[in-house]
């Protein structure tokens, strides 16, 4: 027999129907009788195998059903509720609703308390300030402090924007205070980052610097940036190997940057994009 420290907690997944599976065999172990058939008849479906059909994604909980799977699963009012959000967040389809979705995930208590550092992860990609600021630290001139930072940004932000940035990335161990400099210094951590959330994230971050460099086009004089492109055939076969010269070029600047003696006294965002504008040929 199993314990009631064995059950579950629908708090730490994010994906519901694997949930689905951990519970249904939590159950079946701990409860007599407990089968996909007294599922369905305490959850008042018609179909005795509703819960299997489920956990094998051949239906989905919809907001009709979601009190009856919360009743035949036995869950409590506030594991019901993010039942509904986890669902939501499985349905979604496009990068901004999947966003959203998880951001009414972090809106549970128990998933903020048992995801904190995920939550602030999807913080730190989904807004560009704070990868810049990072990267601020470098600047000639730097001040460790919030009112010069929103100041020197381009665009700006507010004082509180940039104090909450600050929190951010000393809490993610990103940056730390050097008290014999009176400044922050940057850190280099490996930021563990589940797969799902990061790609959410990443978007987020890459659609904003996107929106800053459409924007520059009007804000930045033409001497201050370069924004150029280039659109050209490119075979399917190949399209692997332009992406590696993309990415090689993007850290051969990188180095050169860093290895030279000059400390820089402004930061550049490089947006490089390479996306099909057709779709791909009909083979005939």
């Amino acid at each position: 027999m199993g314990t009631m420290a064995d059950r579950p907690n629908i708090f730490l997944y994010q994906d519901y129907r694997i949930f689905l599976k951990d519970l249904y065999a939590y159950l079946k172990k701990t409860q007599r009788g407990f089968t996909h058939r007294s599922f369905s008849k305490k959850g008042g479906f018609k179909s005795p195998n509703m819960l299997l059909l489920v956990m094998e994604g051949k239906r989905a909980i919809t907001a009709r059903t979601l009190l009856r799977f919360a009743r035949g699963l036995q869950l409590n009012q506030q594991e019901s509720d993010f039942l509904g959000s986890l669902v939501a967040f499985n349905r979604s389809g496009t990068e901004e609703e999947r966003s959203e979705a998880f951001r009414d995930l972090t809106k549970h208590r128990r998933f903020r308390e048992i995801h904190e550092l995920t939550k602030e992860i999807f913080r730190f990609y989904s807004e560009w300030f704070h990868v810049v600021i990072r990267e601020m630290i470098h600047l000639e001139g730097f001040r460790g402090n919030a009112e010069w930072i929103a100041a020197t940004l381009h665009p700006r932000v507010t004082k509180e924007e940039a104090t909450r940035a600050l929190k951010l990335l000393v809490k993610l161990n990103l940056i730390n205070w050097d008290e014999n400099k009176k400044t922050y210094e940057r850190l280099n951590p490996i930021i563990a980052t589940p797969p799902e959330i990061k790609s959410l994230a990443v978007a987020n971050f890459h659609r904003s610097m996107m929106q800053l460099a459409t924007e520059s086009i009007s804000t930045v004089p033409s001497e201050e940036r370069d924004i150029t492109s280039a659109t050209v055939g490119i075979h399917q076969g190949d399209l692997a190997q332009v992406k590696k010269k993309i990415e090689a070029f993007r850290k051969s600047l990188l180095a050169e940057m860093e290895a030279r003696d000059k400390k820089p006294d402004r930061i550049y965002q490089l947006n490089i994009q390479l996306f099909p504008v057709t779709e791909k040929a009909l083979k005939i």
